[in-house]
């Protein structure tokens, strides 16, 4: 076999290997999420992004709500269940897990306790992660839908499959996306930015002591006919703006490499090879 057919099989067998090491290595994902209510329907506060592996569990049908989740699903925020999940000394904690927290970029949050803007009807944002496929195998998001006492959305995604291959996907979540923390009461008094609440958002509501559940349509009705955060205009919620077959949207795609990059890279292999080759031939 002479030099130019070693070096052809070589050139071959690094992109061959170039292509299978892609497969398994981590990938670049863009993440972008849409509140796709209209005028008057639903917000929702920051969107909670877990990367994980599959053993992450924010809660359990039936049970009651973690720490972490009841502040998410009656404030909105996610500095707890965040807590829980990256804390090396907590017995919740996800061992490779990246998390998130995605606000809107232009809109304002409330202003009794500050904070990220929450989206709002037609809002969207996007982000970018590098991921490894074992590690951050799954995404699970989750955000507290306003103006409600208890109520947020949530679904997980499995982002590649058993090979190391990404799945892109586009879907829209409904009305079987949304879950009851259990943990206050609906009714008025006490909703996430209702300004009847008189000390901020969600924390005069009465305890429920109940536990995790699907949404009934009992309590999804108290979703409407509710002010909406002052902040951006007043009026209440209208079930005519929202859409329950298609509540929010969330992206996934993968930021391909630079046009190329492979081939560049594959070339510069083949020619360490021949040069180490002929070096090692003088």
């Amino acid at each position: 076999m002479n030099i130019r057919q070693i070096t052809r099989l070589s050139a071959a067998a690094i992109l061959l290997s170039a292509g299978m090491v892609g497969a398994a290595s981590a990938a670049s994902v863009k993440v972008t999420i849409t509140n796709n209510s209209a005028a008057n329907g639903l917000y929702y506060t920051p969107f909670l992004n877990v990367f994980h592996d599959g053993s992450y569990r924010p809660f359990t049908k039936g049970e009651t709500a973690s720490a972490g989740l009841e502040r998410l699903a009656e404030v909105g925020a996610t500095d707890l269940e965040t807590a829980a999940i990256t804390d090396t000394t907590a017995s919740t904690f996800v061992a490779g897990a990246q998390v998130f927290t995605l606000a809107e970029p232009t809109g304002v949050g409330d202003p009794a306790i500050g904070g990220p803007p929450v989206f709002d009807p037609g809002a969207s944002n996007s982000f970018t992660f590098d991921l490894d496929p074992i590690e951050n195998m799954y995404l699970t998001v989750l955000s507290m839908a306003i103006p409600s006492n208890d109520t947020f959305i949530t679904t997980t995604l499995k982002l590649f499959d058993d090979a190391g291959q990404f799945i892109a996907q586009n879907i829209n979540l409904d009305a079987g996306a949304l879950y009851d923390a259990g943990t206050e009461v609906n009714q008025s008094f006490g909703q996430a930015f209702n300004p009847q609440d008189g000390n901020g958002p969600g924390f005069l509501g009465d305890d429920e002591n109940g536990v995790v559940h699907k949404t009934t349509a009992g309590e999804l009705a108290t979703l409407f006919g509710q002010p909406i955060p002052p902040f951006t205009g007043g009026g209440p919620t209208t079930s005519t703006a929202v859409d329950l077959t298609n509540l929010v949207s969330i992206e996934v795609s993968e930021v391909p490499l630079p046009a190329g990059l492979p081939l560049l890279l594959a070339g510069l292999g083949a020619f360490g090879w021949m040069r180490r080759r002929q070096n090692a031939s003088a």
